[in-house]
C-alpha cells in the first residue's frame, strides 16, 4: 500500500480556474451545496484585494471515480479521461466556487432538481472605480466607470472591457487585474487515502469553523455511489408532500431514523448512528414513515402536518 502524502502548495486564482475548466477539480457527493449570499461573495473579493487570508482549499487526489460527484457552483464542467485522477473538494468548496462563479468564462449551469445549484446572478459583479467598491452588475449606476469582473481575468475580455471602460480608469483596471492574477490561495491535496480516511477528515474538519448541520455530517456518514441521504430524505418528503406531510423537517427525519435504529431520540445520540445501518434500514424507515402517516390520515382524521395537536417532532416521534 502507498504512503498516504499530504502535499501543500500554493496556486494563484487563474490556475485554480483553469483546473476547474479542465474536469481537475469535482465536489463530492457527500458535500453540501452552495450557500453563500452575494455580500459574502462581494467579502471574498474584497479581502484579494486587501490581500488578507481567505482560507486554504482541501483537496483529495484519487483515480477512484466515484460514481456520483457534482461540478463546483453547478456549472457545465467536461469530465475527465478515465486514466485521469480528479480532485475532490473537501474544504474550501465555497471560496472555490465564488472565484470561479465570478471570473470564469463558463456561464450556463447543468439542471438540478436537488437544490444544489446557486442562483448565478449572485455572481455578476463589477469593480465600480468612482466608489472604489465592488457592486452587483444590476446596480452600476456608470457603465464607463465600471468593468464586469467576468471581463478582467482574461485578455479576450479583457480588451473589449477596457474599450467601454472610459480611458482614465484603464490603469487602475489593468492593477486590479494584476491584483487578483497575483493572488495565491494555500492548497492542500492529500494523497493514498481511502474512502474511510476521507470520511474521518471531512468530519474533523467541520468540527471546526463553520459546522455543517446534523444532517448534512449524517449525508457524509452514510454516503455511497448508490445511496445520498439528503436526496433520500428529500425525494421521501416529496411523496408525502400529496399527503400534506412534506413539511416535516429534516431534524424530525433524523430523529425516526435513530428511533427506529436505536430506539431513541435524544439529539446527542444521533451522530452515533452508524453508515451501513442507516442504509440498511432506510426502506424499513421510509416504510414506517408511510405507515404513520396513513395511521394519522385514516384513525386519527389528521390529514396535514398543520393539524397535528402537539409540536409535530414529538407527535411524530410519539409513533416510533
Amino acid at each position: 500500500m502507498r504512503t498516504a502524502e499530504l502535499t501543500p502548495t500554493a496556486q494563484k486564482i487563474d490556475r485554480l480556474i483553469r483546473r476547474i475548466d479542465e474536469g481537475d477539480i469535482k465536489i463530492p457527493a457527500f458535500q453540501r451545496g452552495y450557500v453563500w449570499n452575494q455580500s459574502q461573495v462581494i467579502e471574498l473579493l474584497e479581502s484579494v484585494v486587501a490581500e488578507f487570508p481567505i482560507g486554504s482549499v482541501l483537496l483529495w487526489n484519487t483515480e477512484e471515480k466515484l460514481k456520483s460527484t457534482r461540478n463546483i457552483a453547478g456549472y457545465k464542467i467536461p469530465e475527465r479521461g478515465e486514466n485521469y485522477p480528479v480532485n475532490y473538494a473537501l474544504d474550501g468548496q465555497q471560496r472555490m466556487a465564488s472565484i470561479y462563479g465570478v471570473f470564469s468564462q463558463q456561464t450556463v449551469q447543468e439542471p438540478d432538481d436537488t437544490g444544489y445549484n446557486p442562483n448565478p446572478d449572485i455572481f455578476e459583479i463589477s469593480y465600480d472605480f468612482i466608489s472604489s467598491s465592488f457592486v452587483p452588475n444590476n446596480e452600476v449606476k456608470n457603465a464607463d466607470a465600471a468593468i464586469p469582473l467576468r471581463s478582467l481575468l482574461d485578455v479576450q475580455t479583457l480588451i473589449p472591457a477596457l474599450g467601454s471602460l472610459d480611458s482614465k480608469y484603464h490603469q487602475r483596471a489593468q492593477s486590479l487585474a494584476s491584483q487578483f492574477l497575483n493572488y495565491e490561495v494555500p492548497v492542500v491535496t492529500i494523497e493514498n487515502r481511502n474512502r474511510e480516511d476521507v470520511g474521518l477528515i471531512f468530519e474533523r474538519i467541520n468540527n471546526t469553523g463553520t459546522k455543517l448541520g446534523p444532517l448534512d455530517l449524517m449525508t457524509a456518514w452514510t454516503w455511497t455511489d448508490d445511496f445520498h441521504l439528503l436526496e433520500a430524505s428529500n425525494s421521501l418528503l416529496g411523496e408525502l408532500e400529496d399527503k400534506g406531510f412534506g413539511g416535516i423537517k429534516h431534524k424530525v427525519i433524523l430523529q425516526i431514523i435513530s428511533g427506529v435504529i436505536q430506539e431513541t431520540t435524544i439529539s446527542k445520540n444521533i451522530l452515533n448512528l452508524k453508515g451501513e445501518d442507516v442504509r440498511d434500514n432506510w426502506d424499513r424507515i421510509v416504510d414506517a414513515i408511510k405507515k404513520a402517516i396513513d395511521f394519522l390520515a385514516t384513525d386519527l382524521k389528521c390529514l396535514h402536518l398543520d393539524f397535528l395537536p402537539y409540536a409535530a417532532t414529538d407527535t411524530l416521534n410519539l409513533l416510533f
